[in-house]
């Protein structure tokens, strides 16, 4: 038998208690005896314990809870030979939150409207097999842009020209992190063109992976076969 004990605030942890209510007393007879026992607390032996069941609560002591946080959750079982443990809940770690990214392109799409999808502004076979990708793997994903730095497929961008040169990449990488942190993306996976073929290319390279760098954001790059029908597009924003 084993059930959970939650921390709730940081009163538990500040006086050494562990505590309920009263309605949950015939929840917690289940795996705390009565008359002294000893407790096994995160692998640390505290002998001579007694529950104090009219004021619902275990004395552990302050000392024995520093570290513990008020999210942390308990699991309290009973041994055969009377032992209580208390152990600390382990929490399912969550799938880190990855960004697929490629960068923008030269070629763009001109709308009646003076605004559009970003993912439709771009005229990149690229891009869109990339994003593709991402909806089918189920990743986020956004367009390097040597303008606006890192955008999403829908962004409403308007009709620009402006390639990332080596002297914007301190500027854009700036705008990268902001995009980054605010969005906690723990892992870009960034596409790219065989980079020893093309100058432009390496700036945006450059660029991204600096900004990972400073972030200490694990960085993956992918590369890809350059694409006969858009030869106008590589190297370019």
């Amino acid at each position: 038998m084993e059930i959970e004990h939650s921390l709730d605030d940081n009163t538990q942890i500040k006086y050494g208690l562990l505590t309920w209510k009263k309605q949950e007393d015939d929840k917690y007879r289940q795996v705390l005896p009565d008359g002294e026992f000893t407790i096994d607390f995160l692998g640390k032996k505290i002998p001579s314990r007694r529950v104090d069941w009219e004021r619902h609560r275990l004395s552990i002591g302050p000392k024995n809870m520093e570290g513990l946080k008020p999210e942390d959750k308990l699991l309290i079982s009973r041994t055969p030979d009377g032992t209580v443990i208390i152990k600390k809940k382990k929490e399912k770690s969550l799938p880190k939150k990855v960004l697929f990214v490629t960068y923008c392109s030269r070629k763009k799409r001109t709308y009646p409207e003076r605004y559009a999808p970003a993912i439709n502004r771009y005229d990149s076979l690229r891009i869109e097999r990339v994003y593709e990708e991402s909806l089918k793997r189920g990743k986020d994903f956004a367009i390097l842009s040597g303008k606006y730095g890192l955008i999403r497929a829908h962004t409403m961008i308007r009709w620009y020209d402006k390639k990332l040169e080596d002297k914007d990449i301190n500027r854009v990488s700036e705008l990268v992190k902001d995009f980054l942190r605010r969005e906690r993306i723990e892992k870009v996976v960034y596409y790219t063109e065989p980079l020893n073929e093309d100058e432009n290319l390496r700036h945006y390279y450059k660029c991204i992976r600096k900004a990972c760098k400073e972030l200490d954001i694990s960085f993956q790059e992918v590369e890809i076969p350059r694409l006969p029908v858009e030869p106008e597009n590589q190297g370019t924003l």
